[in-house]
């Protein structure tokens, strides 16, 4: 199908949603108009040309978004302004993407082709069947590879959607020839493998006849090791689980805080200082609001509201130890070997110091 993209202004009511003509519209969602939709008045009003907002609209006070057509369309004869009866309102653009988007040129085949022969709109490459393309002879929508039977793919030849590789039958690899999903590497017949001709999911090694593997050729899961016939294993040639050298059997003994200790890798899991560390609050990325200057600016950013905001290792530490009541710190003391003073070379919390 082809992807018919255009540009929407809205206002901000009280309640910080879009507001267009008397009528709410949300993020995400899809608007729909009743009865029969013969004439303009009938539908919503959007624009294919993200300029040609200004001769309808105050777009510099207002909120632009992109939205997605996705039923019958009335186009004024210059194409200047569109109605349609149903769309779905994609994201809203800050003034930086308006920007960008605004000093593009126009298509000269269609909606903003750069390309030629393009039967879709917004297409820089040639002979597309379909839009939004900037690669040759694709009959999908979004791609910027050729020869594509999907949509969004990067890549050539894939019957997919959202491939950067070549060959591929699912979706969403970076790799090529690969059968499942969300690859990066090639050959594969799994899901979620950066690595290649992999038996598995989300390996990040070759030739793995396992899951979540980040070495080469084994036949388990989670090895970062080569060619071991059992999980956890960050050596080679092992027959056995949370090896580190090779060609062992059985599992080795585990150590904390640098030191041995008498439990299997289940018993250690079973701790209660560990089962409660393992659900703790571990914030390594938060949610932050942007300034009320920075909303006043930017009305995209007031209908946002913030962003995600990476922390460091040791501060996702310190707010989880916060979080923590004295109980539950006194717990953590409890761990195998506990060491204060390696625990605070790791953590940089004073564990004493509650």
């Amino acid at each position: 199908m082809a992807y018919r993209i255009g540009y929407k202004s809205f206002e901000i009511d009280a309640d910080n949603e879009l507001f267009s003509a008397g009528r709410v519209y949300r993020l995400g969602e899809m608007a729909e108009t009743r009865g029969v939709f013969n004439s303009p008045k009938k539908g919503m009003s959007f624009c294919w040309h993200i300029n040609d907002l200004s001769k309808f609209y105050n777009a510099p006070d207002a909120v632009i978004c992109t939205v997605e057509i996705l039923g019958e369309i009335i186009n004024k004869p210059d194409h200047s302004e569109s109605y349609t009866n149903m769309l779905r309102i994609l994201n809203a653009l800050t003034k930086e993407e308006i920007f960008v988007l605004s000093n593009s040129s126009r298509g000269n085949v269609g909606f903003l082709n750069t390309g030629s022969r393009n039967k879709g709109d917004q297409n820089a490459g040639s002979r597309n069947n379909g839009s939004f393309n900037s690669g040759e002879l694709n009959i999908g929508g979004g791609n910027s590879g050729s020869r594509n039977s999907g949509n969004r793919n990067s890549g050539n030849r894939n019957t997919g959607d959202w491939n950067t590789g070549n060959w591929n039958t699912g979706g969403r690899n970076a790799g090529s020839r690969n059968i499942g999903e969300k690859n990066t590497g090639d050959w594969n017949e799994g899901e979620k493998n950066s690595g290649n001709r992999n038996y598995g999911d989300r390996n990040s090694g070759n030739r793995n006849y396992g899951d979540r593997n980040s070495g080469n050729r084994n036949s388990g899961n989670r090895n970062s090791g080569n060619y071991n016939n059992g999980n956890f294993n960050a050596g080679s040639w092992n027959d056995g689980n949370n090896n580190i050298g090779i060609f062992n059997t059985g599992s080795p003994a585990l150590f904390a805080f640098n030191k041995p200790i008498d439990l299997s890798y289940e018993e250690l899991n079973e701790h209660e200082a560990v089962l409660m560390l393992r659900y703790c609050r571990f914030p390594l990325t938060e949610w932050v609001e942007y300034t009320p200057e920075e909303k006043a600016w930017d009305k995209a950013k007031q209908l946002t509201g913030g962003y995600f905001k990476k922390n460091s290792y040791k501060s996702a530490w310190k707010k989880c130890w916060e979080d923590l009541s004295l109980e539950q710190k006194q717990l953590v003391q409890t761990l195998p070997n506990f060491d204060p003073v390696i625990f605070t070379q790791i953590t940089g919390i004073d564990c004493f110091d509650t």
